[in-house]
C-alpha cells in the first residue's frame, strides 16, 4: 500500500490577515440595533464627517432677540387738558369742557402726546348735555299752561299749586293725597277741581299739619257758602282745599286754595265761579 507523502502543515493564524481599521463590517452597540452612524441614532458624525453647516446656541457675540431694551418703551405724556375736558364735561362744565378739549387736540397733535380719547369723550359728554337741556326746554314749552290776555287758561300744561289763580280748572287731585303740581286744563273741558277762591293760612307761623288742615278746611266751606250762595249747582258740589302740607311749603306759599268738585266724583264740564252760564 502506497502512502502519500505528507502534505503541507496547516497554516497558523488567519488566512488574510486584518487591515489596520478593519473589523467586523456593522458592530453594533449593545441595544441599539443600528450601526454607529446609521441614521436614526441620534445626531453622532456619519462616515463623511461633520455636516457642513452645525449650529451653535447662542453665546458671547451673537445676535440677541429683537425688542426694547429693559424698561419697556418710553411712553408719551398724556396730555392735561384733555383729562380736564373729560372731567369738567361729566360735571356738566359744558363751555369750559368745549375750550379745554379743542386746545388739547391742538396740542396732542403737535406735541405727540396721548390723551386724545380724554378729549374727544369730554367734548362728546358735552354735546350729550347741550342736547339733555335742549330737550327739557322743548318739554317745558309743550307742557307749560297757556292763557290768554285775560288770564283765562287756554292750553293744557303741567302747573306748580303755588300758581293757581282764582277761576283755574285742573286735575290730578285726589282726597288725602299731597300734591306739588296738578295739570290746569281749559274749563271747558272735563276736570276734577276749580279754584273759587283763596285765603292766607296764618301770617305769623306755621301752625302745625293737623291745625293747618282744620283751618283750610274750615275757612273753604265757609267761603263757598258765601260765594255760590245763590249758584244752581251748589247741590251738586262739594269743597275742596289745597293747603301746604309742611313748614318748608307754607314758607314757599302759606296760602289755601278752595276748590269745588263734584259731589258724586264725577267730572266737571263747565265753569261754576263767575261767568259761569249759571245752568
Amino acid at each position: 500500500m502506497n502512502e502519500s507523502p505528507p502534505g503541507p502543515p496547516p497554516a497558523s493564524g488567519p488566512p488574510y490577515p486584518p487591515t489596520p481599521g478593519s473589523g467586523p463590517p456593522y458592530p453594533s452597540a449593545p441595544g441599539t440595533g443600528l450601526p454607529p452612524g446609521a441614521p436614526g441614532q441620534g445626531y453622532g458624525s456619519g462616515p463623511y464627517g461633520p455636516p457642513p453647516y452645525a449650529g451653535a446656541p447662542y453665546g458671547p457675540g451673537a445676535y440677541p432677540p429683537g425688542g426694547y431694551p429693559p424698561g419697556g418703551a418710553p411712553s408719551a405724556k398724556t396730555n392735561g387738558l384733555a383729562v380736564a375736558s373729560l372731567v369738567f364735561g361729566i360735571l356738566g362744565g359744558v363751555p369750559i369742557a368745549v375750550i379745554l378739549g379743542v386746545i388739547a387736540l391742538v396740542q396732542i397733535k403737535k406735541r405727540g402726546e396721548q390723551g386724545r380719547a380724554f378729549a374727544v369723550a369730554g367734548l362728546a359728554v358735552s354735546g350729550v348735555w347741550v342736547l339733555l337741556v335742549a330737550l327739557i326746554m322743548a318739554l317745558g314749552l309743550m307742557t307749560s299752561v297757556k292763557r290768554d290776555d285775560s288770564g283765562e287758561i287756554t292750553g293744557r300744561g303741567i302747573m306748580d299749586v303755588a300758581e293757581l289763580r282764582e277761576g283755574d280748572c285742573l286735575n290730578g287731585i285726589a282726597d288725602g293725597k299731597v300734591s306739588y303740581t296738578v295739570t290746569a286744563t281749559p274749563c271747558s273741558e272735563p276736570h276734577d277741581a276749580e279754584v273759587i277762591t283763596q285765603f292766607v293760612l296764618s301770617v305769623d307761623a306755621w301752625p302745625g299739619t293737623d291745625a293747618a288742615g282744620d283751618k283750610a278746611t274750615s275757612g273753604c266751606e265757609e267761603r263757598l257758602a258765601r260765594i255760590l250762595a245763590d249758584s244752581p249747582k251748589l247741590d251738586r258740589l262739594a269743597s275742596f282745599s289745597l293747603y301746604p302740607p309742611d313748614a318748608s311749603s307754607w314758607k314757599r306759599d302759606p296760602s289755601v286754595k278752595c276748590l269745588v268738585v263734584d259731589v258724586k266724583g264725577g267730572k266737571l264740564t263747565e265753569k261754576v265761579g263767575s261767568g259761569s252760564s249759571g245752568t
